[in-house]
């Protein structure tokens, strides 16, 4: 009884001990893990000299963070945090705490013209705030930065300056009249259902050196500005997003992405429509844009722009649908364009216009409702619609003028074999196929026709 008693009371006692040393004495139940405790503030009621309770929070996030370590939480009470309330800007986050707001958009930090919100160099979090009028809502060039439930109007610069190895990872917020971010190194963003909206003072992201964006979910609209201007080794992948009225309106040489250097962009599920501008404007060699089931529709609003411009660089595009552009539907002017099993339709002029040593491959795609389906003028570049050993699958329909025009006089061969052409005319079958044949230029037939040659440098391999 004596042995019993005793190992009972061991035990107990063990277990007192590691239940005070395990259990954080004033973690609420629903803090994230590792959060061990509060800091309130409010800037009406609160006062620099009290505990930081709930019951008696301090007055400014100053004094909060002055105070606050790793794994620790600032609650910012509803209310207005500016220089009338007391707060001077920037405050500087440590590394491993999260600043909330108690209430979701009702702690609302002000700042001026020159003000950043923000300086950080390590990991933290920020949720359910409102920021408005600053210069910026955070300069860093090292940490992780989780920015959560956001809502940024008016910043006068760009809401995010990255440099360095800095991140900034945006999940359900809105960004309004704002530049969204700068960055430059490796520096990363990644935007998760997020909304850019309004009117930027300039781009809104600009990526420079080795700079990373990724977009998931999210959108851009309504800015007379681009959208991304992706400079240098930048990457940039969007996946299930939405472009609406990018560069809408703007100044010329505006596009929903502008690219040079030897940028790289992936468009996975993404609508683009209504821009001024073209959705992609290529610059250099170097740069290369893949797009997989995507839907690019009223683009080029402004004179003479197509949907997709390049001047240069690789293209690949897979399962797409690509409409209505008052100008063309892609104007090439060099580079290699590879289009597999997407549509092209109701373009003003061109369905595909290529010239100065474009490389074009067509495969499994329809070209309808076009001026000319595709309008090929330029030295040094090539058309392959399909071959003996690879047929095209295309089919070029309903084009105004023609299906397909070869203006170059210096000569040009295009492959064109195992299409389908309407009208179904000038030799071509019931089902609007060809015998295989080469047919050499000059051929110039009265519209509408499924094909011109303009000189006799021109030929077409059926």
């Amino acid at each position: 009884m004596k042995i019993g008693y005793v190992v009972s009371l061991a035990l107990a006692f063990l277990a007192g001990a590691c239940s005070k040393s395990d259990t954080p004495p004033s973690a609420p139940s629903e803090s994230a893990p590792g959060v061990v405790s509060r800091i309130y503030v409010n800037p009406a009621s609160g006062s620099d000299g009290n505990p930081g309770t709930d019951a008696a929070p301090l007055k400014t996030i100053n004094k909060a963070l002055s105070l606050a370590q790793a794994g620790q939480r600032v609650d910012l009470q509803a209310g207005t945090y500016d220089a009338a309330s007391g707060q001077t800007y920037p405050d500087t986050i440590p590394t491993g705490v999260t600043v909330e707001a108690v209430s979701a958009g009702l702690a609302v930090l002000v700042g001026g013209s020159g003000d950043v919100a923000f300086a950080a160099t390590g990991n933290d979090t920020t949720r359910y705030l409102a920021l408005r009028g600053f210069r910026s809502v955070l300069q860093t060039a090292s940490g992780i930065h989780v920015e959560l439930s956001m809502s940024v109007d008016n910043i006068i610069g760009d809401a995010f300056d990255l440099s360095s190895n800095a991140q900034v990872v945006m999940t359900g917020c809105t960004l309004t009249n704002s530049g969204v971010a700068s960055m430059t190194d490796i520096a990363r963003l990644t935007l998760n259902a997020t909304a850019i909206s309004g009117q930027p003072n300039s781009e809104y992201i600009i990526l420079v050196k080795a700079a990373t964006l990724l977009m998931n979910g999210s959108s851009m609209s309504d800015a007379k500005t681009t959208g991304v201007d992706m400079r240098d080794v930048s990457v940039a992948t969007l996946i299930g997003c939405s472009i609406s009225k990018v560069s809408y309106q703007g100044a010329g040489g505006s596009s929903s992405v502008d690219m040079s250097g030897s940028s790289s962009l992936t468009l996975r599920s993404t609508n683009v429509s209504g821009a001024y501008g073209p959705v992609v404007l290529m610059r250099d060699p170097g740069t290369s844009v893949t797009v997989r089931s995507c839907n690019f529709s009223g683009n080029g609003t402004g004179s003479g722009y197509p949907e997709l411009w390049q001047e240069a660089g690789n293209l690949d595009i897979d399962s797409s649908y690509i409409y209505g552009a008052t100008s063309s539907g892609f104007v090439f002017q060099g580079g290699s364009l590879s289009i597999r099993n997407t549509t092209v339709q109701s373009m003003s002029e061109a369905g595909i216009s290529a010239a100065n040593g474009t490389s074009l491959i067509l495969r499994n795609t329809t070209i309808s409702s076009c001026k000319w389906g595709i309008l090929l003028n330029g030295p040094g570049g090539s058309a392959d619609l399909g071959s003996a050993s690879s047929p095209g699958g295309n089919t070029f329909t309903n084009n105004s003028i023609c299906g397909i025009r070869v203006s170059y006089s210096g000569g040009l061969t295009v492959l064109a074999v195992g299409n389908v052409w309407v009208p179904n005319m000038e030799g071509a079958n019931a089902n609007g196929q060809y015998a295989s044949a080469l047919v050499t230029g000059p051929v110039n037939v009265a519209s509408p026709t499924n094909y011109t040659i303009d000189s006799n440098g021109g030929k077409i391999q059926f």
